[in-house]
């Protein structure tokens, strides 16, 4: 009789271990359908973060290759998209003053890299580096630029008067200044990070607005 006991007794034991293992497996199963989301959250904020340094380094590398080659260089990006270019500023006559290691296009229309050496002729080479892309489900979502006379004279040179979904063309110039301007990455959140040309200096700044909100 007292073994038959013992045995039920253990049952009952093992019976409530397993529910109360189910019970734990429900809460952790909650915890982690309530922290995916914010998990989520943090990794498209990230990515926001991370394009807006990485546009900010191709800025900050334009105006030092100006500054370096004598050539300016032109920023442009796609609004409504992730796509963007840096590279050499190509009107046909920058081969005058440009120093070495600038892509220019010289007077018979070639494209050509120049060398350090006076006596040596350019290498040929190509004026495109390729469009790159910003993080996935991050998009340039506006663009403000300053009117000043030279960026105005950009704008129409290379669109040629015809409306274009490019960004007007943000310039760095080999004097170290660049165009005023204003761009705007965003993610499907709605987060967004700004990143500021000064004209006089070529200087960027980035801001994060909700960071900014807080106290």
């Amino acid at each position: 009789m007292k073994k038959s006991i013992s045995k039920a007794s253990k049952v009952i034991r093992a019976g409530h271990t397993l529910i109360e293992l189910l019970l734990v497996l429900a809460i952790l199963a909650m915890a982690l359908a309530m922290a995916a989301p914010t998990y989520d959250s943090m990794v498209k904020a990230r990515r926001l973060q991370k394009s807006a340094e990485q546009v900010e380094v191709e800025l900050q590398e334009a105006r030092v290759k100006a500054m370096r080659t004598g050539q300016s260089q032109v920023f442009r990006f796609e609004v409504g998209s992730g796509r963007y270019t840096s590279e050499p500023w190509l009107s046909g006559n920058e081969d005058m003053n440009a120093g070495p290691g600038a892509t220019v296009m010289n007077v018979s229309g070639q494209v050509v890299e120049t060398s350090a050496d006076p006596y040596s002729a350019g290498s040929i080479s190509d004026a495109k580096n390729g469009a790159k892309e910003l993080e996935s489900g991050i998009l340039f979502s506006s663009a403000n630029t300053a009117e000043d006379s030279r960026t105005s004279y950009a704008a129409l040179q290379e669109s040629g008067g015809v409306p274009t979904t490019s960004s007007p063309p943000i310039m760095f110039y080999p004097d170290g200044t660049a165009t005023t301007a204003e761009i705007q990455m965003e993610d499907d959140e709605g987060r967004k990070r700004i990143l500021q040309i000064r004209g006089l200096t070529g200087r960027t700044k980035l801001i994060a607005p909700e960071l900014e909100k807080k106290p």
